[in-house]
């Protein structure tokens, strides 16, 4: 890695992290400030360093519509939240379809073990996921937020 791009994404967050929130950063701003094209790898790179930055520093950008982005408000952090929780579910339920359709049969015994010890893994882990809204509800005796929050991304789409 060059010291330019180390340059261009810590530029980018500064220059991020000076602006309000729901203002619009525009692709060519992106463009100017870190010296890199739009869709090449090295601009990409340097706005997920940039984001990643941006998030320990307490401000969150979003891809919208034509390439842009949108600093977020302080209120939409739990949506935003909800919707990485959502794609992690979506994602634990992909890796069980994988598990389930493994071929177990012509694995070698130290596979099949293996396979044994991330299944049971793989469950313990969906347990605990759903568990832990349920017992939030059982506590609270209300929705538990993130279940708010991802009942409304899902009725946006």
């Amino acid at each position: 890695m060059d010291n330019k791009t180390i340059r261009s994404w810590e530029s980018l967050a500064d220059y991020i992290s000076q602006r309000s929130y729901g203002e619009i950063v525009r692709y060519q701003e992106i463009e100017t400030v870190t010296g890199e094209r739009r869709r090449t790898t090295k601009y990409y790179n340097a706005i997920s360093k940039a984001k990643k930055l941006l998030e320990e520093q307490g401000k969150m950008i979003v891809s919208i519509e034509g390439g842009d982005y949108r600093i977020i408000y302080p209120g939409d952090y739990t949506k935003e939240y909800a919707g990485e929780v959502k794609k992690a579910r979506n994602r634990l339920k992909h890796g069980k379809r994988i598990l389930d359709g493994a071929p177990v049969q012509d694995m070698s015994e130290d596979e099949q073990q293996t396979y044994q010890r991330v299944y049971d893994f793989n469950a313990r882990l969906s347990a605990s996921f759903a568990g832990s809204v349920t017992e939030v509800k059982r506590l609270t005796g209300k929705q538990h937020p993130m279940e708010t929050a991802l009942n409304q991304i899902k009725m946006e789409r």
